[in-house]
Parts: structure tokens; sequence; C-alpha cells
């Protein structure tokens, strides 16, 4: 009786953090020439500060700063602040800063930088990981022939470029115990 507790319960919250946002967040593949991506006036600003870059590394980068700067990353409002997830109108988005789950982060980064004209939606993949038991999204961009990855909720939180959000502990055994880790993070992106 009690492992037949103990699986509904798992069974639970693998449907809970994993099927439902996977069958239910909005998903937006194609940005390019999707009609419903109405651009609203401070993301245009925006873009053609990126148009004026011309190297892609720095384009990215700018576009992270950007949603830094707007948009913040809270673990603990991903379940308090659950409408949140479900939006999609760019213009509703923007006007609303503060939290933003890692999904809509991702879709503002991507209205950014293909809107500015450094890459195509055949450039972008969206991959998945695990965040402290919940499912977290974050992109791979094909930059010079390489795909990095990149994490604008995690770059909210202190992961470099070129890595993505694995949860605090992992985090900080891969990046806070030495500042000579994230130096070694950022040469890794100089390859590129």
């Amino acid at each position: 009786m009690v492992y037949l507790l103990i699986l509904v319960i798992i069974l639970i919250w693998i449907i809970v953090t994993y099927l439902i946002p996977i069958l239910t967040f909005p998903r937006i593949s194609k940005i390019e020439n999707n009609p419903k991506t109405s651009i609203p006036k401070e993301l245009k600003k925006e873009i053609l500060k990126l148009k004026k870059i011309t190297d892609k590394k720095k384009c990215i980068l700018a576009a992270l700063k950007y949603i830094k700067r707007n948009f913040k990353s809270t673990y603990f409002l991903l379940f308090i602040q659950l409408h949140k997830h479900y939006y999609s109108n760019l213009s509703n988005i923007i006007k609303k800063k503060g939290f933003w789950p890692c999904h809509i982060q991702l879709f503002i980064l991507k209205v950014l930088i293909i809107k500015s004209g450094k890459f195509k939606d055949k450039d972008i993949q969206t991959h998945y990981s695990i965040y402290n038991g919940v499912i977290h999204e974050y992109l791979k961009i094909k930059l010079n022939n390489n795909w990095i990855d990149v994490d604008p909720w995690g770059y909210n939180r202190g992961i470099p470029l070129g890595y993505h959000s694995m949860g605090p502990l992992v985090n900080w055994l891969r990046f806070k115990i030495t500042k000579q880790k994230i130096t070694k993070a950022e040469e890794h992106l100089s390859v590129f």
C-alpha cells in the first residue's frame, strides 16, 4: 500500500512538472514570418541597436543584457505567478516588467536576435533540462558553425553565455566555487 502511494505521488509529480508544461506552455516556433508577432515600440528600439552590432556573439550578449535589465528570474515565483506561464502576446509581456519564466524570456530573446537579422529560426533550437525538479528551457544557438548554450533565465542568475542553468547547487559547484571556473567558461566562448 505504501509503495502504491509513493508511485502515485511520483506519477502526479511527473505529470504536473513535466507533462503539463510541455503540453500547455505557449510555444512560438516560427518568429521570422509569424504575423502574430507584432513588435512593441520598446523592442523595435532595442532591435535597431542590435542591428548596428556586427559581431553575432556581441549581439546575443546585448540581447541578454536587455533581458537582464528588464526581466527577473526567481525560482519561487514560478509557482506563485502561474498565470505568467501562459502569456504569448509580446506587447503584454513587455508592459509587465519583472518576473517571467524561462520560456517567456526565451521568446523575447528569439524575437530580438531573429528580428536583428543576425540569426534565422534554423539557427536556434530549444532544449530542456531539469532545474530543482522542474523542467527548464534554454536555447542552443548556432554561432560560427558551433552550437552554444544560451539561457537568459540562467544569465540573470549569473550563468555565463555558453552554459545553461542546472539548479542552484550544480550552478554553485560549476561557477561559484572559484572565479577561475567562470573565466574558463568565457575562454571556451573565445574559441567560437
